[in-house]
């Protein structure tokens, strides 16, 4: 076990472990790791005598450490404490989606009460329950072939770290403990026992992961699972997200025996080095499987993978735009009466109605009296003869409720012309190439009342009136009770596509992110109370393969998380380059789109394993010559595999002007493909089999490495079994250390949000204070830095024996990225607040300065000057407060 010290902000208390005291712990929090034999208890005297205060004791599973606040220690002295082997500052990180409970709760409680109680067994028109509804998503990545199977993911424990879900909700199984769906978890922010504030979000996943029969009649992807839920919830007043809690939170999943866990995207990346990325290796070397959405900075271009998706341990998942898409629609509910026919029984039967009153101001309040129907037409197929003028013989219908379809004309000419001649109700349909019912919008008064039903409908009360019944139809007000509907709407694409705003890898040590792609678009949920259909994309996407792991796990058995990996990503199936204007004739890089969409039935029951899932390259400098597969048959059967090579499109990471190239308007593709050659064409594998298939590459001609092109493709591999596997692959032109990361005037400085002047002069809080300083120094990147470091330069003393300044306290960084990712802009400086605070725990003189940066490149020297990129600011004075 490794051990740690945790010197931190905003930990509470979550476990008898933790002992707390009354001191705040939000400022200079840094994380400690120790050598795997350091006595925490001795360090943790060290650090009190260097003026630490500890705030908490933890106890993790990965982890043991304290929490200490460090503003008056002296850092140097507290990081030379024998024992300590790493360290780390703590960051901030700002949750891809930070909605809450608070927000929606009104929503809430309306959709409550006048939610409509709905037998799930229900299939037809009248109460909009849909029994046994199979999801799109669920069928083109196969699931639902897993689920007629039996799969449902039963005995395998998944783990959401997520702002919260409302487990009361009844899709979520309606309770929270043993023998509920949502069995376990914990409030890690607060002393909460149970996973409290539900987020949109976290339940949102957990219904497109586990969803239990419902009113919409869907379920999620392993619905048999046990769930564990550990909210992550700001600190009030903030929307960041420390990234020791997030640590613990995996700890704590891990602790509890969660085999797969799914963690809410963050918006800021980080290094493999970072505690943060640590915690997600070691969890993962522990035998569970991270997933995480990839993000959904797809503008950004390369390079913007989000944490914890880009850690290389973790499963990133891209989005993919495929099959139907659904909206959900609140309907009334109507009832009609058929009566009088020597043909056919009297009968009653409810029905779906869309009011259109809440839509549209101008209408006429629903009549609350029964009406006669009065139908147009008895072929709910055919197109009505509106289309012009009403004839002069149109009968008085101002006591009937008028169906009326809409052919070749529109509701909207019908409507007006219905009104102008008296009629004061009417029910739409869709008379003429089908689609779902909607309620059309009007501009101006309709002046009559109307709503829109379902043709199934329509077609059994036109039977009716045939068979010479007396039909009449009882309108809900317009504010009564509503239930939800699902309503699917065509592909947007024809064929499966990345959608644009999914993020790309790679990740900054050029791993090979996203893993896959998940379905993300269209995709239905719970939402509070309710249900919804929210555009979070890789965030939705994630649950759905999480989904598919447990599925594997129940199918397969217990497996190492490399081996999963590889599972889905071999058997996943690679799609076409999209970038908005359709799909194009080769493959989509696959940076954008890794192994590419996700296939469960064979994933599930694939005999063959391909290790390592994908191979990098890397770049020009460090590429190795030669990579390795290792193909292994786990069948019962000999099966042969045909050797070749699958090319996707090559693409320019950066622009001509060296910035990294944002998706879709300066992401510039090349038609220029690498060459492989295999050390075997062909294998033969019987019962227990393996052998190793070396991969050399060739990188493509012509392409201008100044700009770092990525150039990628697939080793694919048919067997005579019939499957087709598939390994990504990729490499990069040129070098990313000679890539400058800082330009000359990178860095500047801000005083209250302002630019300072040359020779302007800033206050500073009294030094110790501990005060909130107004002064930042702001460092725009041009790429990941694989370290940052700070000065100060003295412009009245430059001969002061310091050589280039003096370091700021709490720097040199390792890592930043090339983004502060808290307002997700395109070069967005990465922001250092100062109080004028130096390494070693002194202040700076009053006087005249400089701040600099100096960054080290992606795979630079430290102890190569020419590694390093400098910037500095102007001039300017500092003074202090008085106390």
């Amino acid at each position: 076990m490794w051990n740690l010290v945790v010197v931190l902000g905003l930990l509470a208390a979550v476990a008898a472990a933790v002992a707390t005291t009354s001191d705040d712990c939000s400022h200079d929090g840094h994380i400690f790791e120790l050598e795997p034999d350091a006595d925490v208890s001795h360090v943790t005297r060290e650090i009190e005598i260097q003026g630490g205060r500890i705030c908490k004791r933890f106890d993790y599973g990965i982890y043991r450490g304290v929490a200490v606040r460090l503003d008056k220690a002296d850092f140097e002295k507290v990081r030379a404490t024998r024992g300590i082997a790493k360290w780390w500052p703590i960051r901030d990180h700002v949750p891809a989606f930070t909605g809450n409970a608070a927000q929606f709760a009104q929503h809430a409680r309306e959709r409550t009460r006048r939610l409509v109680a709905v037998d799930v067994d229900d299939d037809g028109g009248g109460s909009g329950a849909r029994a046994n509804v199979t999801l799109s998503s669920h069928v083109v990545t196969q699931v639902d072939r897993l689920h007629a199977q039996g799969l449902t993911g039963k005995g395998v424990k998944v783990a959401i770290i997520c702002g919260g879900v409302d487990y009361e909700h009844e899709a979520l199984g309606g309770c929270f403990g043993p023998g509920c769906l949502v069995s376990s978890g914990a409030n890690v922010t607060g002393s909460h026992a149970k996973p409290t504030d539900a987020s949109i979000q976290g339940t949102f996943l957990a219904s497109v992961l586990a969803a239990q029969p419902n009113r919409l009649g869907f379920t999620g992807v392993a619905p048999g699972i046990t769930l564990a839920v550990y909210g992550l919830h700001p600190a009030p007043g903030s929307v960041n997200m420390p990234d020791d809690v997030l640590v613990h939170a995996l700890d704590r999943a891990r602790a509890d025996g969660a085999d797969v866990i799914l963690v809410t995207q963050i918006g800021t990346s980080v290094s493999a080095q970072d505690d943060l990325a640590k915690a997600v290796d070691r969890v993962v070397a522990s035998g569970a499987v991270v997933v995480a959405g990839a993000s959904n900075d797809g503008i950004e271009g390369p390079f913007s993978q989000a944490a914890p998706a880009m850690v290389r341990s973790a499963i990133s998942v891209g989005n993919a735009q495929a099959g139907v898409t659904y909206g959900i629609d609140d309907v009334h509910q109507g009832r009609y009466r058929a009566s009088g026919s020597a043909e056919m029984p009297d009968h009653e039967a409810t029905f779906d109605f869309y009011a259109a009153a809440s839509f549209e101001t101008g209408t006429q309040p629903l009549p609350q009296e029964s009406l006669e129907l009065y139908a147009l037409s008895f072929d709910a197929d055919a197109t009505n003869g509106w289309c012009g003028q009403l004839p002069d013989d149109f009968p008085d219908l101002r006591d009937k409720i008028v169906l009326m379809g809409s052919g070749v004309c529109s509701h909207r000419d019908n409507v007006r012309q219905a009104a102008q001649r008296g009629v004061r109700a009417a029910l739409l349909y869709q008379s003429s190439g089908g689609g779902s019912p909607r309620v059309p919008y009007f501009h101006g008064s309709a002046r009559l009342a109307f709503g829109v039903i379902d043709a199934r409908v329509v077609r059994d009360m036109l039977h009716a009136l045939g068979s010479g019944s007396r039909v009449t139809v009882q309108l809900p007000p317009a504010d009564g009770p509503t239930h939800p509907l699902l309503v699917p709407s065509p592909p947007r694409t024809s064929v499966p596509a990345v959608e644009a705003s999914s993020a790309w890898g790679p990740s900054w040590d050029l791993s090979i992110k996203p893993e896959l792609l998940g379905v993300g678009e269209g995709v239905p949920g719970a939402w509070l109370r309710g249900y919804g259909v929210p555009d979070f994309g890789t965030a939705t996407a994630a649950p759905l393969i999480a989904g598919i792991v447990a599925l594997i796990l129940e199918a397969r058995g217990p497996l190492d998380p490399a081996t999963i990996k590889s599972l889905l990503v071999m058997t996943a199936e690679p799609v076409m380059y999209n970038n908005g204007t359709g799909p194009q004739e080769h493959l989509a890089p696959v940076a954008q789109q890794g192994g590419g969409l996700v296939r469960a039935f064979d994933a599930a029951h694939c005999t063959t394993v391909i290790q390592p899932c994908s191979l990098s390259f890397n770049d020009t400098e460090n590429a190795p010559r030669t990579l390795s597969l290792v193909v292994e048959n786990r069948g019962e059967d000999q099966v042969s595999y045909e050797i070749s090579h699958l090319p996707a499109l090559s693409v320019y990471a950066f622009t001509p002007n060296d910035t990294v190239a944002q998706f879709p308007a300066q992401l510039e593709t090349a038609a220029k493909f690498a060459e492989l050659a295999f050390s075997h064409d062909s294998v033969s594998l019987g019962p227990g089999q393996s052998v190793t298939v070396s991969v050399t590459p060739s990188p493509p001609k012509g392409l201008d490495a100044r700009r770092l092109p990525l150039w990628s493709g697939y080793v694919a591999f048919n067997g005579s079994d019939g499957s087709l596997l598939r390994v990504p692959y990729q490499g990069l032109s040129g070098s990313i250390r000679e890539h400058r990361v800082l330009h000359v005037d990178a860095a500047s400085v801000t005083y209250a949000g302002e630019s300072v002047r040359a020779g302007a002069t800033v206050v500073l809080p009294p030094r110790g204070s501990g005060q909130v300083t107004n002064l930042t120094l702001s460092v725009r990147s041009r790429s990941g830095l694989a370290e940052i470091d700070t000065r100060l330069i003295s412009v009245t003393s430059p001969g002061d024996g310091q050589g280039w300044g003096r370091q700021l306290h709490g720097f040199p960084m390792a890592w930043e990225p090339q983004l502060n990712m808290e307002q997700s802009l395109p070069s967005t400086p990465m922001a250092i607040p100062w109080n004028g605070r130096l390494k070693g725990g002194e202040y700076a003189a009053p006087g005249e300065y400089k701040l600099a940066a100096r960054a080290l490149r992606v795979f630079g020297d430290a102890t190569n000057d020419a590694d390093w990129d400098t910037s500095e600011s102007e001039a300017f004075r500092i003074a202090y407060a008085r106390a």
